[in-house]
């Protein structure tokens, strides 16, 4: 019960949010405001709000914050009388968010957030990019909440073509989004056009005569580093308050992780006034000092000085990214606080902004925000207003795709989307946000042109009983009962909308074949939905329980259409699933060659660099005199000394005193001396002659000591690993694959155990990216007789260029839909042993690969066979199955 509190606590903003939204009904004429999450009510929904306070008396306006005392006073003190301060994400904010008719952002809200029929919802863009958005950024994935929200948005408002294109590319919109693109002038920036108030304005905070010098940095850094970039700041106003001209006045707005910077000392240096709107307050400052801030564009419109002060411009290009060369912008620019007081000091030149103007805010103007309210409330045109839709006609298909992990359904899913006509439709790869790993972004940014990605954020609304019967729904297969799928459907409608919103989605297709929550949304879809059943579903269960059959198996019954990867499936199927018989199709895996070829061309030993190992034996050889004095001598060496473009530099310096050149020279004889140890301890990797170290010396001719370069990038463990693979006296085994049940590993090491005892010249290499069974398995290598040669590598980005240098990949898995792996190995002119699995095998009619049986002793036997007798292999044809799988797939979408 305590669990069952906690948890009510976590998630109440939640319930409450799914009580409203369930019982309450839209009032008409009733408009809530949102900016950053409540945390600002300047810009643009000031600019709307004071436009229907004045020219809308029929529309009730609220506006969220999460700090109501203080933003009730700043309105009240610009003349705002009708406009409701809620708290946000208390219980009324929650009630508004469900039942108020027009919804107004200008980035986004949480992820609970989900639009309700009846209601209209406009993002007003809070600014023009410079900064790398959306999927440009580092983490790929934060691109997921907003771009959910543009999905679930009817109008999104952007001041200039050049911030549609960046919004349309970076949070995939392309060809997708189902809304209006509206581009209008910018609410905040009327009011730079406005004389009366800038006299006004001036007169009343005594600044009449005075010229006004306005600061905006942009905050660097994050939470946890706060100190270094206000240090910075602080100083720079030290030195800005010492060399201030009289009659100068100098404001500057600080981030709220800045507030520990103390100005009281500087008479001369004010904060932005609390009671002074930002854009207000811009319309009367004569120079504008920022650096990488939008606000630059905007200030554009007022005609006067802009400074930009980037002093840290290259750091932040590689850190942050950046979509223009500042450089190139008609600004005075300086890397130095000097160079800041130098040009405030003279009477400046002003550069021309006439082209920057026409490109980033060419409708703005004084009535521009009233324009645009009307265009939103009353779909009053105007010429400075253009609507435009991005949505290309086409099909949208959608496909649950999963984390991208290392595995056979990830394989599969690209190797199909790499070989279809991705321009017929357009495909929007989706998955919860959290499930990529950052080590598998780069998958998400190689997806072929067309095929778009969706981290989907936040989880399913519900009420409390909803979601506790949703709960046991899910995990417990005794649970169904008539009455509640009346209340299943409710919420996993609701979730489908929250997730997808205004998106036209024609096609929902569950890849992955065993998730849960969107295999029950399968059930209460409107649309066309496929299921894919990749492996016997019947023995995943009997051996994993890793799904729930109740909710899988019923997907299946309710989807459009069910999609075997091979035939061999069907049979079992269709005898034990009621009324599918006329829906399931077959849909043969594309092998995916050509991609895997274009992998395997890669570097070795790049690929290794940053591959885990999980398990290798060194013990032994930590025993050998010439192992222990490398492994001693590198250590001792990489302590003193570091070689880069193939220069020995003693602790970072070129230029030595003449003691040191004496400790240069004696570890220049030590470097000699660990080149040569290494080399005599691995003879075959580091060979002169062999081409994986000529390769090395060839892409760096200047590398002075390859030998301890490969040791300090691969380690012991890997060097072995290459070791194996150089000596052509070794046979060299191969096996990819989860540490799980049906991949067999347990099998193929005492398979390979027997032959070792019978001849050690043989190795074995797994590569187990992750897995339940990985303790297990790693402890029985550990305790096999052939453990000194086998090798467990965790997961490998790359693993077809080692797949491509081993003898043969061995496929020892108990059940599979398809094997791929085994064609994998095919398309790099690797061996193959696999064992006769009909899904698998299907496809090698011509002794393409060694078959064996389906047991410990078939995979024994299989390895002893290879090792024994010269095995004459045909190569493998992929052009007829590469086109029958084409067929298939476009056959899904016909009726």
């Amino acid at each position: 019960m305590t669990k069952l509190l906690q948890k009510y606590r976590k998630n109440k903003v939640k319930y409450n949010y799914a009580k409203w939204y369930f019982s309450k009904k839209i009032e008409k004429k009733t408009v809530l405001f949102e900016s950053t999450h409540g945390r600002s009510i300047h810009g643009h929904i000031f600019y709307m709000m004071k436009d229907i306070e004045k020219n809308h008396p029929e529309y009730k306006v609220y506006v969220a914050s999460q700090n109501v005392v203080a933003d009730r006073s700043f309105l009240k003190n610009n003349g705002f009388t009708r406009v409701i301060v809620v708290e946000h994400l208390s219980a009324e904010y929650h009630r508004l968010l469900t039942t108020v008719e027009l919804l107004v952002n200008d980035t986004s809200f949480f992820p609970f957030f989900n639009k309700k029929e009846g209601q209209k919802y406009v993002i007003v863009w809070h600014g023009t990019p410079l900064k790398h958005m959306g999927k440009d950024m580092a983490v790929v994935t934060d691109v997921a909440n907003v771009q959910r929200n543009f999905y679930m948005a009817d109008q999104i408002v952007v001041s200039n073509e050049y911030t549609k294109d960046i919004l349309v590319e970076t949070y995939h919109l392309k060809n997708v989004y189902s809304g209006e693109f509206v581009i209008a002038p910018s609410p905040r920036n009327a009011i730079l056009f406005d004389q009366m108030h800038q006299t006004e304005l001036r007169t009343k905070l005594k600044l009449k005569t005075k010229k006004i010098i306005f600061y905006m940095p942009t905050w660097r850094g994050d939470v946890g580093n706060v100190n270094n970039d206000n240090q910075k700041v602080a100083a720079d106003l030290a030195y800005i308050a010492a060399h201030l001209e009289e009659n100068t006045m100098f404001y500057v707005k600080l981030h709220p992780f800045q507030s520990d910077i103390d100005i009281s000392e500087f008479p001369q240096i004010r904060l932005l006034p609390t009671d002074v709107e930002l854009y207000a307050f811009i319309a009367i400052v004569d120079v504008l000092i920022t650096d990488y801030s939008s606000i630059m564009y905007d200030f554009i419109n007022t005609k006067k000085d802009i400074i930009l002060y980037t002093h840290d411009l290259l750091d932040y290009q590689l850190t942050r990214g950046l979509y223009e060369d500042v450089a190139s912008y008609p600004f005075y620019q300086t890397a130095t606080i000097e160079g800041v007081m130098a040009r405030l000091s003279k009477q400046a030149t002003i550069g021309n902004y006439e082209a920057m103007s026409q490109r980033f805010c060419q409708f703005d103007y004084q009535h521009g925000s009233h324009d645009l309210m009307n265009y939103i409330l009353m779909n009053k045109t105007s010429p400075k207003i253009i609507s435009s839709k991005v949505h290309n006609g086409k099909e949208t298909v959608v496909i649950l795709s999963g984390g991208f992990w290392d595995n056979g359904i990830t394989s599969a899913l690209l190797n199909t989307l790499e070989n279809i006509d991705t321009s017929e439709r357009n495909y929007i790869c989706f998955f919860g946000k959290n499930k990529v790993k950052k080590e598998h972004f780069y998958k998400l940014k190689n997806l072929p042109e067309n095929v778009q990605f969706y981290p989907v954020p936040g989880s399913m609304n519900g009420t409390l009983i909803q979601r506790l019967i949703n709960s046991q729904y899910m995990w417990k297969e005794w649970f169904k009962f008539p009455f509640i799928n009346k209340i299943l459907a409710k919420i996993y409608q609701a979730e489908y909308q929250r997730v997808f919103g205004t998106l036209k989605v024609d096609w929902f297709i569950h890849y992955t074949g065993f998730e849960r929550k969107y295999a029950e949304m399968v059930r209460h879809m409107n649309h066309k939905t496929v299921m894919y059943v990749h492996t016997d579903m019947f023995q995943e269960y009997e051996a994993k329980q890793n799904f729930s059959k109740k909710v899988v198996f019923g997907a299946y019954q309710s989807a459009s259409k069910v999609v075997l990867v091979h035939e061999n499936l069907r049979e079992e199927l269709v005898e034990k699933i009621a009324g599918i018989a006329d829906k399931v199709i077959v849909v043969n895996n594309f092998l995916g060659e050509e991609r895997v070829r274009r992998f395997a061309a890669e570097s070795l030993i790049a690929s290794l660099v940053d591959v885990p190992v999980d398990y290798s034996f060194n013990e032994e050889r930590m025993a050998t005199d010439n192992y222990r004095k490398a492994v001693l001598l590198n250590d001792l060496v990489g302590t003193h000394t570091n070689v880069q473009n193939g220069q020995l530099l003693l602790n970072g310096q070129a230029a030595l005193t003449a003691n040191e050149q004496t400790i240069f020279t004696h570890v220049e004889q030590a470097l000699t001396g660990l080149e040569k140890t290494l080399a005599e301890t691995f003879p075959t990797i580091l060979n002169p002659e062999n081409k994986l170290l000529k390769a090395l010396k060839e892409e760096q001719p200047d590398l002075h000591y390859p030998n301890k370069f490969i040791v300090d990038q691969l380690r012991i463990s890997k060097l072995r690993l290459l070791e194996f693979i150089a000596d052509e006296q070794i046979t060299v085994f191969m096996n990819i694959g989860r540490y799980d049940y049906q991949k067999g590993h347990d099998r193929l090491i005492e398979a390979f155990e027997r032959n070792y005892e019978q001849n050690n010249q043989i190795a074995l290499v797994l590569v187990c990216p992750h897995g339940v069974l990985k303790k297990e398995t790693i402890e029985k290598v550990r305790q096999s007789s052939a453990r000194e040669n086998i090798i467990i590598l965790g997961g490998m980005r790359n693993p077809y260029v080692l797949l491509k240098a081993i003898d043969a990949f061995v496929l020892s898995s108990h059940y599979e839909g398809l094997g791929l792996v085994v064609y994998e190995a095919l398309a790099v002119g690797t061996d193959v042993i696999t064992v006769n699995l009909t899904e698998t095998i299907t496809l090698l009619q011509n002794n393409e690969a060694l078959i064996v049986e389906n047991t410990e002793m078939g995979i024994t036997q299989g390895i002893t066979d290879y090792l024994g007798a010269s095995i004459d292999l045909n190569a493998f044809d992929f052009e007829a199955p590469k086109a029958q799988s084409r067929e298939e797939f476009t056959a899904i979408f016909k009726s």
